[in-house]
């Protein structure tokens, strides 16, 4: 073997390592749940949480709380935009794993 083979070898067997490590150590329902929450971080940098709770209406309201969440949507920045549907995006599928687990189809939350 040359030594570019053996630097090829090296190179692509610490590759198929890496790719064994995350298959057996990480499952995807922490996957989605991480990026769920890199998401509402991300959020929290361009959106005042503690003024949306005292400027929302009551909960118990519902028109004028649906009109607040669509006026305030609509009124926000793209990139906030974008950050609030990549968490509704992620959420159907952080709950389809979650009640599986309720269900009894699986004693462990999505691991492939």
């Amino acid at each position: 073997m040359t030594y570019e083979d053996l630097i090829l070898k090296e190179s692509v067997m610490r590759r198929v390592r890496f790719i064994c490590f995350l298959r057996s150590n990480t499952s995807v329902f922490a996957f989605k749940f991480g990026l769920a929450a890199v998401f509402l971080i991300a959020g929290s940098f361009f959106v005042s949480i503690t003024n949306v709770f005292n400027n929302m209406p009551s909960v118990f309201e519902v028109g004028q709380f649906a009109n607040f969440f669509m006026y305030a949507f609509l009124k926000t920045e793209i990139v906030t935009q974008i950050i609030l549907l990549g968490v509704l995006a992620t959420l159907p599928y952080i709950y389809r794993d979650v009640s599986k687990v309720f269900r009894g189809g699986s004693r462990q939350l999505a691991s492939a």
